[in-house]
């Protein structure tokens, strides 16, 4: 007659899980942002409009459409670096200018 099988005697064998490719993690996740996209603008969004400032930003920043700043190689006015440059490497002091 056969013995029964005592249920602490016997060892489970469990299939481990096989890890998925990077590129079909990165495909999956993907996808998942551009369905989400719409409704995480839009509640974007509301967030600038209620005064969000890093929420406008973001938009802004994500539109294409971040400030230009000015070219202050065009400005002629000697900014204070400049002054104090020059005066440091002269060594003496320029008059100041007369106002206008």
């Amino acid at each position: 007659m056969p013995k029964k099988s005592d249920p602490k005697n016997i060892i489970a064998i469990v299939p481990q899980p096989t890890s998925p490719e990077p590129a079909q993690v990165r495909a999956e996740l993907h996808q998942q942002i551009l369905n989400a996209a719409p409704l995480i603008v839009s509640k974007n969004i509301e967030k600038a409009q209620e005064g969000s400032y890093l929420h406008a930003k973001f938009l802004f920043e994500f539109a294409g459409l971040q400030a230009v700043l000015p070219d202050h190689a065009a400005d002629e006015e000697e900014s204070l670096a400049e002054i104090l440059l020059r005066e440091l490497e002269s060594g003496a002091p320029h008059p100041a200018p007369a106002p206008a």
